[in-house]
């Protein structure tokens, strides 16, 4: 969909990383799938996961890790968000390729053949991001794009944003996306940054593209008088240059959208980098008792609230994100460990949501899935705001 798309009808509704031992990994792969998941008739004609109301916007922030290399099923996704009380109305997704958004991915015919893989010859809009699939046609059956709008918002309500290659499938370079409900939300603005973009960071990890996107939320009613605009950024940090990158994306936003009167700022991802670096302990570090440079210049200085600190102050050590392991997904301790995983069996949070503009109170909701281990090393984040 354009940036001039028509307004909605109301009435529509980085680091080295220890992997999965492949025991455990093909085993959770090896569930029954949903009868309907080949048949795109029968897919499309699914009950919509519960829809959020219009006086509240619901995000999910993943690393998919290209749906564990382009191995797995979309459906698990988009199961784990089923598990939840509300349909995520935008989804911010790292180590998205390509190839896993558009194309059916998992059809052993789909290598080398560019119109099942689908992303060669995608429409670019004026700013360079793609926004659509092969030639300009919808995602196909088998893509996560395809699922997301099959499951969460309807076939063909899917829009998004994404770093464009016509060479690459399955790179970081194409991996941040931004996906939304175009039955709701519309597409004002967008543009594309790396660290090449950001004064005094280097000028050579231009293959960590990443995306901002204005959005309009219509509220599903006729009415603009009561709409809000959204600007979000989507992170894949594979650098150190996170504090100059955040602060940069933050004023652009501003200065690029500031005037329209925006009303929400969000910057998410996989920030690849823990709060707390510095403290002796693990159980100090989890507790997040000293907060690095960059996380202090966007929480106190430019006054972005962390999702995940506001909702569980008392218990952050429970809100980790990485590594996703199905048997550990429960451990709140924190001193608690997932041996023989992730980066000598610690639990990190390395995944964030940031917001400004909103009140604290205005934070309804925020919890990390329990469900898509199946998908990727990093567990998925919730969150609710309140308009």
């Amino acid at each position: 969909m354009s940036a001039a798309a028509h307004r909605p009808r109301a009435d529509n509704l980085g680091m080295n990383r220890t992997r999965l031992v492949l025991v455990l990994f093909f085993t959770a792969c090896s569930e029954p799938e949903p009868a309907f998941d080949a048949d795109p008739e029968a897919q499309a004609a699914q009950p919509l996961a519960a829809r959020s109301g219009s006086d509240r916007v619901v995000l999910w922030q993943q690393n998919i890790e290209a749906m564990k290399a382009a191995t797995v099923k979309p459906y698990r996704l988009t199961r784990a968000m089923h598990a939840l009380p509300l349909a995520p109305d935008i989804v911010v997704l790292a180590e998205a390729w390509q190839k896993v958004l558009c194309g059916d991915y998992l059809n052993p015919q789909s290598h080398g053949n560019p119109d099942l893989s689908a992303w060669r010859g995608s429409p670019r809009d004026a700013r360079g991001l793609a926004m659509g699939c092969r030639h300009g046609a919808d995602a196909l059956p088998g893509s996560l794009l395809y699922r997301l709008g099959a499951s969460l918002w309807g076939v063909g309500h899917v829009a998004h944003r994404r770093p464009f290659s016509d060479e690459l499938g399955s790179t970081s370079r194409t991996g941040t996306a931004v996906a939304w409900d175009s039955s709701r939300f519309t597409l004002e603005d967008d543009f594309v940054y790396d660290d090449a973009d950001v004064p005094g960071c280097s000028k050579a990890l231009d293959d960590y593209q990443r995306v901002a996107v204005l959005l309009r939320d219509t509220r599903r009613t006729p009415s603009r008088a009561d709409d809000r605009l959204l600007a979000i950024a989507s992170v894949h940090y594979g650098s150190a240059c996170r504090g100059d990158s955040n602060r940069w994306v933050a004023d652009q936003m501003t200065r690029r959208w500031g005037a329209r009167g925006l009303d929400l700022r969000v910057i998410a991802g996989d920030f690849n980098a823990r709060v707390d670096e510095s403290s002796d302990l693990y159980a100090q570090r989890r507790r997040e008792q000293h907060e690095e440079g960059w996380y202090r210049s966007l929480t106190e200085q430019l006054g972005f609230l962390d999702a995940a600190r506001v909702r569980h102050a008392g218990n952050i050590c429970a809100q980790w994100t990485y590594p996703n392991v199905q048997h550990c997904v429960g451990a709140a301790s924190c001193d608690a460990r997932c041996e023989g995983f992730g980066i000598g069996g610690q639990l990190d949070r390395l995944d964030f949501t940031f917001l400004s503009g909103v009140r604290a109170s205005q934070v309804l909701a925020n919890q990390t899935d329990e469900g898509s281990a199946a998908c990727s090393d990093h567990k998925g984040s919730y969150t609710v705001v309140g308009w």
